[in-house]
C-alpha cells in the first residue's frame, strides 16, 4: 500500500444544482453552499489557486451561477479599488443585483451574499 501523499489529495468543489430537486439533500447542499462560493471567492482575492471546481445542473443554471460569481467578484474588486460612492462601484452593484435575481429564479437557491 503506497502512502497518501498530500499533494495528491484532490481539493474539489461540486456544486450540483440537481441536488435541490431531491428534498433529501436539499438542505444538506444550501448549507455547504454558501462555503463553497466563498471558498471559490477567496480565491479570486488570495494568493492560492482556485480548486478545481465541477458546477452541475440545468445549462441555465450554470450559467446564471457563472454571471453571478463573476459579477460578485467584479464587484468586490471595483469596492476595494474604489469606494462606495463611486459611479464604477454603483454600475457593478446593478449589475450583480441583475445577475443574483437571475440566478435565484434560475435554481430557486438564495445568492448567500447580500447584494
Amino acid at each position: 500500500m503506497s502512502k497518501l501523499n498530500e499533494d495528491k489529495v484532490n481539493n474539489e468543489i461540486v456544486i450540483d444544482f440537481h441536488q435541490l430537486r431531491n428534498p433529501e439533500l436539499r438542505e444538506s447542499f444550501l448549507s455547504a453552499f454558501g462555503h463553497m462560493i466563498k471558498g471559490l471567492l477567496g480565491s479570486v482575492f488570495g494568493p492560492n489557486e482556485p480548486p478545481r471546481t465541477r458546477i452541475m445542473g440545468k445549462p441555465a443554471e450554470v450559467h446564471a451561477f457563472a454571471q453571478a460569481l463573476k459579477d460578485e467578484g467584479s464587484y468586490i474588486k471595483t469596492l476595494q479599488r474604489y469606494d462606495l460612492d463611486n459611479p464604477k462601484t454603483h454600475k457593478n452593484k446593478a449589475k450583480l443585483k441583475n445577475s443574483v435575481k437571475k440566478f435565484e429564479k434560475e435554481t430557486g437557491v438564495k445568492w448567500p451574499f447580500a447584494t
